[in-house]
């Protein structure tokens, strides 16, 4: 092969490690087991064996330091680019697969069992404990079992796992009593005393019983997760000796109060013209039998969806998403102090100022929109931007701005009201021009313009809920419309991206809502509706849509708080209805009927009504009589030829007296503060800083930009020897 070829085999290398990472980061965390692991790193490492064996048939060929892949650099790159790709994969590897500690303390050898016919079993991990009472009769039976009754263990080996055993902020006397036999039996008496307790294990799965949701559709997860969970708690009262198997009638009874309709339709008819109570067993065979059919029912449905997505003709469009579910810790990792967590929850980033988080996320190359490493600002695909100016960056990198106070002559402020105001009435409008003998032209303008305004306060019904995702635990506090102008419940972009809500596509439009006449939506959600003040609501939205903004600030203007006699001691859903403020929820007339109470308290004409609601007393309705407001503006310009002659005469000449300004008296005063003269007669100075003066005035920290810039510029043209040269040249 000739040189070129070498040269470019290698480059393909280097291009071939980079498509590894790529793929890596882009397969499914189920493909990622531990031999698809090795076989990654193996690949790495006979790339790199292979580059080097090239390196070495290049140095020796003819015209080497005169290549561009010596002035490139092209083996330095190479390598740091392995130890990129190699340090990524090994470090999800041992994320993923960490190393257990095995219970163990023989060798097991391989070719003997291999011999025999039998199969190597893996190690088993030492059994954690928690620290909670709950979790102590899975721990005992554990420990038991493989360490405390295992007679290959002396007592300082059973001490030690035992130790390794216990939660790190807890029983820090056990950890702290010596490595001897005679403590082990101190020790763990101790812990059994100290955890085992079953009236808590009783008490929490009765709770586990008790909290079971009540199931408004038929799903066969939902079933099943119910049924589990009753298993779990039958077992652990048949481990404190509860004998609840022996009467367990009222568990059927109660379990059936939370199956839907349609399924509790179908066991009253299993159940026929039997008269008898029937038991748990019969109620849970049942379900079993139940869920047989309702599984063929939803694998139907799921494949008639997708036939009837795919087909040609019809509206329908088949998204397919790409998801896989990460059960160990979180990789996410912070660029700037390395700890488990995102960039913008990191305490150290958030206590820098606005320059040091720029400069910071400018040294990581991170974008400065969504501040993610995958992409560059010019290519990030986020539709937000900052909160408080609405640019192209991330709020956490806004530059504050600082009021500007200027002195305003002969101008008059009039302030508009997003109500309504009736046309300005224009009373007087004349213009006056006079002659004198000296033909001295003196123009006068003088007009009045009279404006009367009706403003008007009106309170909309506002409320503080709870929206939680059931599939992931997550919820949020945010403020809702209670609209009976609308037909359906619409939530917010924002709420939808924050817990994580599960999508379903739709195509709707929705008039009325958010600043465009007409909205289209394209995805549906749905969550479970809960408030503060009682705790016994709950909603299971089933079908909510999805748009980007609902509505303005509500209300749109401070309320000034007025203690109205009709609402006193009442437990309002909004408490601070008087401020704006966002919505993300609009809960509209499909949930009126569940939230509607009994109850309504009338004040005056001109103050809101009370309504009763599950949500709390919402408020709506006028808090003030309407207002006439009067707005007068007077305008007068005088065009005098005279005086503007004068001024012009003025100003061409030197005036007597010079008029310092606020900067010159700083300076002059600087001056004689920081001023030194010499022993050799020299004046040593300080340079008057426009910083020192107003700190506001500064260019920003742009020092680590300027060098980035600078040293780009160089690797470019390092890459061409010929601009480097004359790039040189010119420098020197």
């Amino acid at each position: 092969m000739s040189f070129d070829d070498l040269v470019k085999l290698q480059c393909d290398r280097h291009e071939t490690l980079k498509r590894v990472l790529q793929n890596f980061r882009k397969d499914a965390q189920s493909r990622k087991t531990s031999i698809y692991f090795q076989k990654r790193l193996q690949q790495i490492d006979s790339i790199s064996k292979e580059f080097a064996e090239t390196h070495k048939i290049i140095i020796c060929a003819e015209g080497y330091s005169e290549s561009s892949y010596y002035t490139n650099n092209v083996t330095s790159e190479f390598e740091e680019r392995y130890m990129d790709v190699y340090c990524a994969i090994a470090e999800a590897f041992e994320q993923t697969h960490p190393k257990t500690t095995g219970v163990s303390t023989t060798p097991i050898d391989a070719s003997a069992l291999a011999a025999k016919g039998q199969v190597q079993m893996p190690q088993i991990p030492v059994p954690s404990f928690s620290g909670q009472c709950i979790d102590w009769p899975g721990f005992y039976d554990a420990f038991t079992r493989l360490i405390h009754d295992n007679a290959q263990l002396n007592e300082i080996q059973k001490f030690h796992f035992l130790k390794e055993s216990l939660p790190e902020s807890r029983d820090n006397d056990i950890r702290q009593m010596q490595l001897t036999a005679a403590n082990y039996n101190v020790a763990w008496t101790t812990l059994v005393t100290r955890y085992n307790n079953p009236r808590t294990v009783f008490s929490h799965h009765m709770n586990a019983l008790y909290n079971i949701s009540t199931m408004h559709k038929e799903k066969g997860d939902e079933i099943r997760l119910m049924l589990s969970t009753v298993n779990v708690c039958i077992a652990a009262f048949k481990r404190v000796n509860v004998p609840v198997q022996q009467c367990d009638h009222w568990l059927a009874h109660y379990l059936a109060s939370k199956l839907p309709k349609e399924t509790y339709n179908a066991w009253e008819h299993h159940r026929g013209c039997k008269t008898e109570v029937p038991s748990f067993a019969d109620f849970e065979q049942f379900l079993n039998d139940r869920l047989v059919t309702i599984d063929a029912i939803e694998n139907r449905n799921i494949f008639s969806n997708k036939v009837t997505s795919i087909h040609p003709g019809t509206s329908k469009r088949l998204n397919v998403h790409n998801v896989h579910a990460q059960t160990g810790p979180p990789s996410a990792r912070c660029c700037h102090c390395g700890g488990s967590h995102i960039l913008r929850q990191c305490p150290a980033f958030l206590a820098m100022d606005c320059h040091q988080r720029k400069e910071v996320v400018t040294i990581a190359r991170l974008c400065l929109n969504c501040l993610s490493k995958a992409h560059i600002l010019m290519r990030c695909t986020s539709t937000k931007g900052c909160q408080q100016c609405g640019q192209r960056h991330h709020t956490l990198l806004h530059y504050p701005s600082q009021p500007q106070t200027r002195p305003i002559q002969n101008a008059t402020l009039q302030n508009t009201s997003s109500l309504a105001i009736e046309p300005a009435l224009n009373l007087n409008s004349n213009c006056v021009r006079q002659q004198t003998k000296h033909d001295n032209s003196n123009l006068q303008c003088l007009s009045a313009t009279y404006s009367n305004a009706s403003q008007r306060s009106i309170l909309l019904a506002t409320a503080r809920v709870i929206i939680f995702n059931p599939d992931n635990g997550l919820q949020a506090t945010l403020n809702a419309l209670i609209d009976q102008g609308s037909e359906a419940t619409i939530v917010s972009e924002h709420v939808v991206q924050s817990l994580h809500l599960k999508r379903h596509s739709t195509r709707t439009s929705i008039a009325g809502v958010g600043q465009g006449n007409t909205n289209r939506c394209k995805h549906i959600v749905n969550f479970v509706l809960l408030t503060s003040s009682n705790p016994e609501f709950r909603i299971d939205v089933e079908t909510a849509y999805v748009l980007n903004s609902l509505t303005s600030f509500l209300p749109s203007h401070n309320i000034s708080v007025t203690r109205w006699k009709h609402i006193e001691g009442l437990s309002l859903a909004d408490p601070q209805y008087y401020r704006p403020k966002r919505v993300d929820l609009i809960i509209g007339v499909d949930l009126m009927a569940q939230i509607i109470l009994p109850g309504i308290k009338v004040g005056a004409p001109n103050e809101p009504i009370a309504q009763n609601t599950q949500l709390g007393w919402i408020l709506s309705g006028r808090t003030q009589p309407p207002r006439e407001a009067t707005h007068v503006v007077c305008h007068q310009a005088v065009l005098d030829t005279e005086s503007l002659l004068k001024q012009f005469c003025e100003a061409e000449s030197v005036p007597e007296r010079r008029l310092n300004t606020a900067e010159d008296v700083w300076c002059e005063t600087f001056f004689q503060q920081t001023h030194k003269r010499q022993p050799t007669g020299r004046y040593m100075v300080r340079l008057p800083l426009k910083t020192i003066f107003d700190p506001s005035m500064t260019l920003g920290k742009s020092h680590q930009i300027a060098l980035n810039h600078y040293l780009q510029l160089e690797r470019r043209l390092t890459k061409t020897p010929e601009a480097w040269q004359r790039y040189s040249d010119g420098i020197k």
